[in-house]
């Protein structure tokens, strides 16, 4: 992403790519997904469900690629696959993927995922809950299109507003469900408001093979549909490779084993330390801010040759790039992950995208297998500032088991 597509999606919470996707592509994903509203739920698989909304002509499919391989080419879908590794720290998985079909009637109310945790971070914009919106049909002002509040990700003062429409009239048929679905939408008053009257307010039209990707922390929903038009879209979100699947849709066994390289790593998971055994190594510079001490020098010495030759020998990998600066007692080492070799003995931390500290023994335990480093971290002896996720790609390569070294 250039630093203008940075900067829009940080005024407004969302970016629309028109075109993304080839109209042959767009067909054969629509043709998919119509023969699929056609089987019955007992005819899914077992990490799949089929539902549809109360109150409203809408019908979901979640786990897509469980369902049909057109939709596992999805997840590392290049044309957006460059906003996930702008936007989400990595690494990255797939917490989320179904669809949306709809028909004439009620749009869906303005939600907010406050988890999505927008911020900027060193001049970056960044979200743990990307989503990715795939709109298969042709969407005008009449065939329910997309809502956004523009710049409301950013916001840190309480939503004032009902998320309910003020124009919208409760249909009576499943009227028991409507009210219990409101009761949980609207869990207390708010003033109903036309949205339009809303600051920020933006309405999003799309073509098919058009691309919405947005930040789920900003408030949106969808306009009815007052059409006799169908309108259908998919959805592939993503979060950091701790996040776990929404719903509680696991992957199976046999999805992952067609899987290789960067699409496995999107599916599989969650985990805290996981191994990438499918991506190349990363791991080019183990560079020590003192050198003397390798030689012997002081009480500590021999700490920081251990630390470097666990790290040179093994071939656990992670895509995360940057430096990170170790704190082991008094002793200092920068570990550069990243495709591009770079040395540095300097000692501030400036010099690094984030910094692990700990006791010379915490450091110790850890290396020798004794000290669990969730454990430690929680317990506060060991100290991390900055990178989260860069750390714990550090970590992956420090702790790794035997079986994951070099011969």
């Amino acid at each position: 992403m250039d630093d203008a597509e940075l900067f829009a999606f940080d005024c407004q919470g969302f970016l629309h790519r028109r075109g993304a996707l080839l109209p042959a592509h767009t067909a054969m994903l629509r043709d998919r997904l119509e023969a699929l509203e056609e089987r019955p739920a007992s005819a899914l698989p077992r990490h799949a469900t089929r539902s549809r909304t109360p109150g409203l002509d809408e019908l979901r499919f979640r786990n897509l690629p469980e369902i049909d391989a057109a939709f596992v080419d999805l997840v590392d879908e290049p044309t957006w696959l460059r906003d996930v590794d702008a936007l989400v720290p990595g690494p990255q998985r797939l917490t989320d993927a179904y669809s949306i079909t709809r028909r004439r009637g009620l749009g869906l109310p303005l939600h907010s995922i406050e988890l999505a945790d927008y911020g900027v971070r060193r001049g970056r914009p960044t979200t743990h809950h990307l989503t990715v919106m795939v709109c298969l049909s042709d969407c005008g002002p009449e065939d329910g299109p997309f809502v956004a509040i523009a710049g409301s990700h950013r916001s840190e003062v309480r939503f004032p507003w009902s998320p309910i429409h003020a124009d919208w009239q409760m249909p009576d048929h499943d009227a028991d469900a409507v009210a219990a679905a409101l009761r949980w939408i609207e869990p207390e008053p708010r003033p109903r408001v036309r949205w339009e009257d809303i600051p920020g307010y933006r309405e999003i039209t799309f073509a098919a093979g058009d691309v919405l990707v947005f930040t789920e922390d900003l408030w949106h929903g969808a306009r009815g549909i007052a059409s006799d038009r169908v309108r259908r879209t998919l959805y592939f979100s993503y979060s950091p490779y701790h996040f776990a699947n929404w719903h509680g849709l696991g992957r199976s066994a046999q999805l992952l084993a067609r899987c290789t390289g960067r699409r496995r790593e999107l599916l599989d998971g969650p985990f805290v330390g996981n191994t990438f055994t499918n991506a190349p190594a990363l791991l080019t510079t183990v560079s020590v801010a003192a050198p003397h001490l390798l030689d012997g020098d002081g009480d500590n010495g021999p700490l920081l040759p251990a630390i470097a030759a666990r790290l040179t020998a093994t071939r656990v990998t992670s895509p995360r790039a940057g430096r990170v600066r170790v704190h082991a007692g008094n002793e200092v080492l920068l570990v550069e992950l990243g495709p591009r070799p770079r040395a540095t003995t300097t000692t501030t931390d400036t010099d690094a995208d984030t910094c692990v500290v700990a006791s010379r023994e915490t450091m110790e335990g850890l290396l020798a297998r004794r000290t669990d480093a969730v454990a430690a971290f929680y317990r506060g002896e060991v100290e991390v500032r900055g990178d989260m996720a860069l750390a714990m790609a550090f970590a992956a390569q420090l702790l790794a088991d035997d079986e994951a070294r070099r011969p």
